[in-house]
């Protein structure tokens, strides 16, 4: 059986891949969590702080969602909760710890200033919003 085997005049299109010998309409798709861009011979994790959903052609299309970090090849909703006292805005790799006097809650985008009157008290080194102290 004769197959027309992809030459490099034929580029592999975007959003599949084409491992060596592929031919013609036996593309792969490219799987969540990767992209392929035009002439993939196999697919490239996506970059940490994106989303890749199936059949990407670039990892920028679909930065992470403030509130949640994105690590090196999140697919679609595998995004991570920010933990409390952490930051997570759109496109965060990873959380990022509050700075003292600020804390958040979880799945925040941003730590929020402490009160005035008031201070955070320290639970195992990190700042814990539940324990607010108001000074009179």
């Amino acid at each position: 059986e004769f197959r027309r085997v992809l030459f490099r005049s034929s580029p592999c299109p975007g959003g599949r891949c084409c491992p060596e010998g592929t031919a013609l309409g036996e593309e792969l798709p490219c799987p969540p969590g990767h992209f392929c861009v035009e002439g993939s011979s196999e697919p490239t994790p996506c970059v940490a702080g994106f989303v890749c959903f199936a059949n990407s052609t670039t990892f920028e299309d679909t930065p992470c969602p403030g509130g949640r970090y994105c690590p090196k090849g999140t697919v679609p909703s595998g995004e991570v909760a920010c933990p409390a006292n952490h930051a997570c805005p759109k496109g965060s790799a990873a959380a990022l710890a509050c700075g003292n006097g600020t804390a958040s809650d979880t799945g925040a985008g941003l730590c929020t200033a402490c009160p005035a009157g008031t201070f955070l008290d320290s639970v195992n080194g990190l700042a814990d919003w539940r324990h607010v102290i108001r000074i009179r």
